[in-house]
């Protein structure tokens, strides 16, 4: 029997081998062995902070001599079975470079990777096209730098923003790379006040921008510290911001107080303002205390004025000025409002006609007229004794009359105007229209295109 069991021993080790061999082909000809490339897979650092502590330094990665993009990533490559590379992608790779591993003579610092997906792979069947990752170690630099705080959306209708201050200060301290300092334009953090209705602290990021207004990367503001002036570190890179919001007044007057005397014989008779009426921002207190009018003084004088005048008024600047940052204008509207002083003689009295109902006489064919001003047009009237007589704009007739050959060609005309009084008074100077001609294109009668056709 043991004489059977080891007889042709060769042979029968042979065909074991051969059937081996014969099963490795099956198994590799249904799942082959594959080498796969998997590209842009980050370096994650690790013990940077310890290393640069005992340094007195601090880390940026090579760049690209042709690019000037930093050499952050890296391509790894996988030999395996088809079934295995199937499960995998370049989220399934880890690689890291850790300081602890560091060659300061060589500034380089070997790479390690691992598969998240498939645990077993090793380094032998795992490679990078590089074999360390290399870094240069810079000078540490600190500097301090103004936050400019920007506001995105809008808050809710009827709503402003009164202001946007950051809790812990307006200014922070970076500090970074020398290289990477140097490039700082300026740091912004941009808070969303989207349908807001109270005051509220918001967290926003903080952003830093380059001197080209470009935005740092990612792996740039890794390498930066933001603090506080006073040493407390922002988590995360975001800034609490408190931000005030205002209700908005709509419909105040703005209540003119005109300085200075005119020349002798005359009178102030009307102050008007256009707009007529502004919107006020401000807190609730301000907004109580200032009613439905707002008092501008020292800004407008009628010193030996002797005829009507008109002067602009920058409304933010004097806010600004009497208010501070408690009162400002609604954030749409113009600055500027324009004052307008009506100055008559002593005894007359100034008429606002309204133009629509001055009658128009030898109105142009084929034109059509533009008045200016569209509205009213003010016209000052002396009584010939110092006896009052009442006296409205419905007992004035005025009159355009376009007869006159001149205004027959298209044009803009100063045209006088035809005046009517009652009997007892007299108008103290000419009144007058702006005029506006412009020719009407003609169209053919349906006469003409019938006989056209």
């Amino acid at each position: 029997m043991k004489k059977k069991i080891f007889s042709n021993m060769g042979l029968k080790i042979m065909a074991v081998l051969v059937a081996f061999l014969i099963w490795l082909m099956v198994v590799n000809g249904d799942d082959p062995v594959n080498t796969a490339i998997y590209r842009g897979i980050p370096v994650t650092v690790k013990n940077a902070d310890v290393f640069m502590e005992k340094v007195k330094k601090v880390y940026i990665p090579r760049v690209d001599s042709k690019t000037g993009q930093e050499l952050d990533t890296v391509t790894v490559y996988v030999k395996a079975k088809r079934s295995i590379l199937n499960k995998l992608t370049s989220e399934s790779f880890t690689v890291t470079a850790d300081f602890e591993n560091i060659v300061e003579d060589l500034n380089s610092i070997p790479l390690d990777i691992s598969c998240n997906t498939v645990p077993t792979l090793t380094m032998r069947d795992m490679w990078c096209d590089l074999r360390s990752f290399k870094v240069d170690l810079e000078n540490v630099k600190e500097a301090n730098y103004v936050v400019s705080v920007q506001e995105d959306g809008m808050p809710a209708t009827g709503y402003q923003v009164g202001s946007l201050k950051p809790v812990d200060g307006e200014s922070v301290a970076i500090a970074g790379p020398e290289s990477d300092m140097n490039k700082i334009g300026k740091v912004v953090v941009t808070v969303d006040v989207g349908n807001l209705k109270r005051s509220t602290t918001v967290t926003a990021p903080i952003k830093i921008y380059d001197k080209n207004e470009e935005l740092f990367r990612e792996s740039q503001m890794e390498r930066l510290t933001v603090k506080t002036v006073d040493g407390k570190v922002f988590e995360n890179g975001m800034m609490d911001v408190n931000a005030e919001i205002w209700r908005v007044k709509s419909g105040v007057i703005p209540d003119v107080e005109v300085e200075g005397t005119p020349a002798d014989g005359y009178r102030i008779a009307e102050v008007t303002t256009a707009p007529e009426s502004i919107s006020l921002a401000g807190n609730r207190t301000v907004l109580s205390e200032l009613g439905t009018s707002l008092k501008i003084s020292d800004q407008v004088f009628a010193d030996n004025a002797s005829s009507t005048f008109s002067q602009e008024v920058n409304l933010r600047a004097y806010l600004e000025e009497n208010y501070g940052d408690d009162l400002k204008l609604e954030k749409d509207m113009s600055d500027i409002i324009v004052v307008t002083v009506q100055i008559e003689r002593i005894g007359a009295t100034t008429m606002r006609i309204p133009v629509s109902d001055i009658l128009i006489k030898g109105k142009p064919e084929k034109m059509s007229y533009n008045l200016t001003p569209a509205d009213y047009i003010s016209m000052e009237i002396q009584p010939k004794s110092e006896e009052e007589v009442s006296i409205s704009p419905e007992d004035i007739q005025v009159t355009l009359d376009l007869s006159d050959p001149k205004y027959q060609i298209p044009g803009n005309y100063q045209v006088p105007l035809e005046v009517i009084l009652p009997e007892g008074y007299t108008l103290t100077s000419q009144a007058s229209i702006a005029v506006n001609l412009v020719k009407v294109a003609e169209t053919a009668t349906e006469e003409e295109q019938t006989t056209d056709q």
